[in-house]
This record gives C-alpha cells, sequence and structure tokens, in this order.
C-alpha cells in the first residue's frame, strides 16, 4: 500500500500501491496492503488518521502519536501504509519523548511492504522562532518481509512525507534519531535556509524542498548511520562524513531545463 510514498511490489501482477493526498494537509488515512487473488492472502491494515487544532494556543506533544501501518497478516499479503497526522497550531512545543509515527507495514514473503505516511504541522513561524522541541519525525517505509526468490526483500517502498511552516525545527543539533526516512518540505514561501551548523546523528532526512537554497555557515557532519538527501542548492564550510555518514544528491529533469541540475553541493 501507498501514502506518502509509493507502496512496493507484490510478487503476482507486480500490483504497485501508489502515493496520494496532500503533503501540506493530510487529511486522509493510510490505505490497507494488497493480497494475492484467490490464494488467501490478507494485507495489512493502514494507519489512522490524528488530525488536531490548535491554531491559536500551543500543542505541546512530551508522549506519542502513532499513525501506523501494519504487516501484512499472512502470506501473500502486502504490508499497509502509514497514515496521517495533521497538526494545526500557533506553536509546538514538547521535549525528547515527543514522537510523531507514520511508518509503513512490512509485506509478506509474497507481498510488498507499505508505503510511508503523511506528518504536517503548520505554525506561526513568528511564534515558534527559536523554540525547537526535541521531538522526533518518523515516516518510514518498510524494508519487507521475509521474502522469496521472485520477491526478495530488497523491495522497499518509498519514505514517508514531513511538512513544516519553516525551518524552525531543522537546528544544527536536532538529536540522535530526529528524523526517520523523512522527505521533508515546507510552505512554499520558504526558498532560502539559513544555519549556522548542521549535526545528523542516527538520521534518515531528505530536504526535498523544491527551488530550495541552504547555506551552512560552519560545518555539517553527518554521523554514526546518518544520511542527508538534499534538491536544490545546498552550501557549507566543511563537510564531514564519519561512521556510514552519507550524502545524498537528488536526480533531476535536465534536458532544456532551468537550472541543469537535480542538486548542486558546494564546500567552500
Amino acid at each position: 500500500a501507498g501514502y506518502g510514498g509509493q507502496g512496493s511490489v507484490m510478487m503476482v501482477g507486480n500490483v504497485v500501491g501508489a502515493a496520494y493526498g496532500s503533503i501540506s494537509t493530510p487529511t486522509l488515512p493510510g490505505s490497507g496492503g494488497g493480497m494475492v487473488g484467490g490464494a488467501g492472502g490478507t494485507g495489512g491494515t493502514g494507519g489512522g488518521l490524528v488530525w488536531i487544532e490548535a491554531p491559536t494556543g500551543t500543542v505541546t506533544l512530551a508522549g506519542t502519536i502513532t499513525a501506523n501501518g501494519t504487516a501484512a497478516f499472512n502470506l501473500h499479503g502486502g504490508g499497509g501504509s502509514g497514515g496521517g497526522i495533521y497538526i494545526q497550531c500557533r506553536k509546538l512545543d514538547g521535549n525528547t519523548n515527543g514522537w510523531m509515527s507514520a511508518m509503513g507495514g512490512a509485506g509478506s514473503s509474497s507481498g510488498g511492504p507499505g508505503g510511508g505516511g503523511r506528518i504536517a504541522v503548520t505554525y506561526d513561524p513568528a511564534y515558534q522562532a527559536g523554540t525547537r522541541p526535541g521531538i522526533r519525525f518518523w515516516t518510514s517505509r518498510s524494508t519487507g518481509g521475509l521474502g522469496t526468490s521472485s520477491c526478495p526483500t530488497s523491495r522497499t517502498s518509498q519514505d514517508g512525507t514531513l511538512y513544516l511552516s519553516d525551518g524552525a525545527l531543522l537546528t544544527s543539533n536536532p538529536g540522535d534519531n530526529a528524523f526517520n526516512n523523512v522527505n521533508l518540505f515546507m510552505a512554499p514561501s520558504v526558498t532560502n535556509l539559513a544555519l549556522d551548523s548542521l549535526t545528523l546523528r542516527n538520521c534518515y532526512l531528505t530536504i526535498a524542498q523544491p527551488g530550495l537554497t541552504m547555506t551552512v555557515t560552519n560545518d555539517v557532519r553527518i554521523l554514526i548511520y546518518a544520511q542527508l538527501g538534499f534538491a536544490g542548492q545546498f552550501t557549507c564550510r566543511s563537510l564531514y562524513l564519519t561512521n556510514s555518514g552519507a550524502l545524498l544528491a537528488q536526480s533531476g529533469v535536465t534536458n532544456n531545463a532551468t537550472p541543469d541540475y537535480g542538486a548542486l553541493f558546494t564546500a567552500t
């Protein structure tokens, strides 16, 4: 099943769960996993929908909000997709116990895994400025089930999406596991993002904002199984990659396009 990210392929018929819904206003739940007709397969359930409205107040999260899809129930089922979490507030606050999760469910040996869901938090940038709660955001795809020769576990689905009003929640050091397989989008008005420095540990984050120019005045450190992907232009002073850290430049249309690259990275 797909939602924020596309679901993976089932062994029979190459059925794919398409992505759907809105990045900025995810008001739909996830979808259930597919099943192989006549084979008795049962797909996993899709994650639900959590919708919180506090447009003039503060939403404080010190616990867990989950809208996760479940794994396939038996041999010939596909995993359910992650669901939706939509929060409207004046300000988001919380601590390191805060966690929003909309992850996909694993597939069976004959069924593909579910795609990640969608999380969106809209706030007033003027009130959010200077406050970065230690909340974690997870929209991870699943990596599959047991696998067979015709449907190996390497068939993975796609990660989900996270939408924020601006870059206020992406500080110099978001903390361990702050982002787990997240494709980050921001309001269309955000075309420039400036940070003093950036350190990621055990984070898998893709800054997918179209046309974004990101400038880090000092160092970017991607440490201990962390991964940073980006589109647009990204400039920093120095780049450090250690302990399986990775920097990924997103591909893009180049034929007759302006600019003629998907991503441009510069270390000064």
